[in-house]
Formats: structure tokens, sequence, C-alpha cells
């Protein structure tokens, strides 16, 4: 929520995670953990190109 918070601020956030499935939900639209007004924020700045989405691996590469 801090994330969506800061871009709601006009920041602009990257989201950074190697869950490639909690990039997809939130990529979609998706909130992965409930907090009231949550969804409304991240969907709006999202949309808005300030709150974006990525896997880490994809990003800076995963050591095993």
């Amino acid at each position: 929520m801090t994330g969506a918070c800061l871009a709601e601020s006009g920041n602009l956030v990257f989201f950074l995670s190697v869950d490639q499935r909690k990039i997809d939900v939130l990529n979609q639209g998706g909130i992965p953990i409930f907090e009231l007004g949550q969804k409304e924020i991240v969907e709006r700045n999202h949309v808005d190109g300030r709150l974006l989405f990525f896997n880490r691996c994809a990003v800076y590469g995963c050591s095993k």
C-alpha cells in the first residue's frame, strides 16, 4: 500500500517481485492482499503510468 500511496501523490513507483504470478495479478488489475480502497488507488495509478509492476528476475536476473 505504501507504493500505491506514493504513486497517488505523484511519484513514479516500480514494484519488483520474483513471484511472476503476483506480477501477473497486479498487471491484470487484481490485488493479492485486500486493504480498503487499495484496489481503486492501485488501478488508477497503474492506468496513469505511475505504478509499474515487473518481475525482478527479468530486470536484474536471478541466481540459483
